[in-house]
């Protein structure tokens, strides 16, 4: 088993729940992987009923007293209500639509939910809307991943088909703990104090401990902005290798233009300009972000270079993201550069 290996070749995953799993962009074994939580539910610290608070996550440990399923009016949709109690107090536990739950839960039995405190207005009491349970067993895992989530396909079935993909006592031929050969030097992962690829990835998803939740988080993060700099940089050697026309410095025209305006250049106006037009006096491409608040003088700046690739011979574009600042800026650019002789249209 490869991690380009198709999803339809996990126990559990047919034809449609793989067209299911391919709306979350999941196709392969990588994708799936690389499918992370977006919460954890630590069920190993349960608040007492007594304590909630209404629009509350939490995590709860009772026993369900009676249970019962109802369907809407319409009987499209199941409603399973239980009544949940533990020796603080009691609350209607809410599941929608997963009328199996019957055959599960059970009077009697105690278990560990997860859900979000809601109030119920007819009736005048808390409800909890059930997203995740847990038997709680001594053996069993305390902290649970919480995938994004569509219709038909659950956190629970996302983490039976990820587990046996982590695990080297998985009877999947193929599947070892280690999918990844870690592409960072040991000296990069020594010096940011960094886990390695593969426990991080097994770590997301199956966590012992919250602290193994942020130091994963923490490689992979890490990761992230890692490849999108080198990503950065091969582009910037990429672009280093094409040639531009380099522009000549008109310093009597720059002069001429700072002088016409009614104001004086601040320093940082003047800095950013100067290396704008030291740029366009080279071989290769300039490759330019100019950020500022409204009002930093962004506009005169912008002017300076086109007035410099004017006087170069070449043309210049002025894009606005709308028809109304379009038009502001050509009223500005058509007044700064008037004196020029400049063709704006």
């Amino acid at each position: 088993m490869k991690l380009e290996t198709s999803i339809l070749s996990l126990t559990g995953v047919g034809p449609k729940m793989a067209e299911k799993l391919k709306r979350l962009g999941i196709e392969n074994i990588r994708d799936l992987l690389f499918y992370f939580p977006r919460s954890w539910d630590d069920f190993s610290k349960p608040r007492k009923i007594a304590s909630l608070r209404i629009n509350e996550d939490v995590i709860i440990k009772a026993k369900i007293f009676q249970i019962k399923q109802n369907r809407t009016r319409r009987r499209w949709m199941s409603i399973i209500e239980a009544l949940l109690v533990d020796d603080s107090g009691e609350i209607k536990a809410i599941w929608f639509n997963q009328p199996f739950l019957m055959n599960v839960l059970k009077p009697g039995k105690e278990w560990l939910f997860a859900g979000k405190v809601n109030w119920d207005y007819q009736k005048k009491q808390k409800t909890l809307t059930v997203t995740q349970y847990e038997n709680p067993s001594a053996d069993g895992p305390v902290i649970l991943s919480v995938y994004p989530e569509i219709e038909g396909l659950t956190s629970k079935f996302l983490r039976r088909l990820i587990k046996p993909l982590l695990t080297a006592k998985s009877d999947t031929p193929g599947v070892s703990e280690k999918w990844f050969g870690d592409y960072l030097p040991d000296w990069i992962i020594n010096l940011e104090n960094l886990i390695d690829l593969n426990t991080a990835i097994k770590n997301i998803h199956f966590p012992i401990k919250t602290i193994d939740i942020e130091v994963a988080k923490k490689r992979l993060a890490f990761d992230e902005l890692f490849l999108i700099g080198l990503k950065m940089l091969v582009i910037k050697k990429e672009l280093q290798k094409s040639l531009a026309p380099k522009m000549e410095i008109f310093k009597k025209d720059l002069k001429k233009f700072t002088s016409s305006l009614p104001f004086k250049l601040t320093n940082a106006q003047r800095k950013t300009a100067w290396e704008i037009i030291q740029d366009l006096n080279k071989k290769i491409p300039m490759n330019r972000l100019l950020e500022g608040d409204v009002g930093s003088g962004k506009t005169v700046v912008a002017a300076m270079a086109v007035l410099s690739a004017a006087k170069n011979n070449f043309q210049s574009v002025w894009l606005a993201p709308t028809e109304i600042l379009a038009n502001q800026h050509y009223i500005n650019i058509s007044k700064l550069l008037k004196s020029f002789k400049i063709n704006i249209t």
